[in-house]
């Protein structure tokens, strides 16, 4: 999994159609590099990332699309949603930690910064420069990430980076892609269940 760039042609089409009217500066070519990722869990849907390079800091706006259709992932989960009602959401056991290192990566949480690390990242060239992929040093006797399928969905226990502090969490993913953090356990111990919302 790497990024690929694009050629000027499919750049230019790539561009033409996430631009509206008024933002043909925004997303001109001269000024926008645009590369994609294959993505282990999506069937023809890619990741695409355009990054603006007349802007200091260099500004990057991410899409999940295919052919001319694209949908901006915008901090909540509705590009994930889109693209999985149309059947191509694919999660199994060799996938599902790569799903979710995507899904808390795009997907702003209520509670702050929140993610899951592993003894080595899933997508490790999502962004070279995010702490989601290079942030893997997990304290000695720290549980792993574990995932059992049941009742057609995903429960998943796995270390988190929870707002700042190390955490056990165990998370419910629904074959649709929707993700709920159940239970929140401090490494310390004492559990707190049921839900963020009421745990924190």
């Amino acid at each position: 999994m790497s990024w690929h760039r694009l050629d000027s042609e499919k750049s230019q089409k790539m561009l033409d159609a996430v631009k509206s009217s008024g933002e043909a500066l925004l997303f001109s070519q001269k000024n926008n590099e645009v590369k994609c990722m294959r993505l282990p869990f999506y069937n023809d849907f890619l990741l695409y990332r355009i990054e603006n390079t007349a802007t200091l800091p260099i500004f990057s706006m991410d899409f999940l699309g295919h052919n001319e259709e694209f949908f901006h992932l915008d901090g909540t989960d509705g590009a994930l949603q889109a693209v999985s009602k149309k059947s191509q959401l694919s999660l199994r056991d060799d996938n599902i930690a790569a799903y979710l290192q995507f899904y808390f990566f795009n997907v702003i949480q209520d509670d702050g910064e929140i993610y899951p690390l592993f003894e080595g990242s899933p997508l490790p060239d999502l962004d070279n420069q995010n702490i989601h992929a290079s942030l893997d040093s997990i304290p000695v006797g720290t549980p792993g990430f574990q995932a059992t399928l049941e009742n057609n969905s995903f429960s998943v226990v796995a270390p988190l980076f929870y707002d700042g502090t190390l955490m056990q969490g165990t998370l419910a993913v629904s074959m649709d892609g929707k993700v709920e953090i159940t239970g929140i356990t401090p490494l310390l111990g004492n559990t707190f269940n049921d839900s963020i919302g009421d745990s924190l």
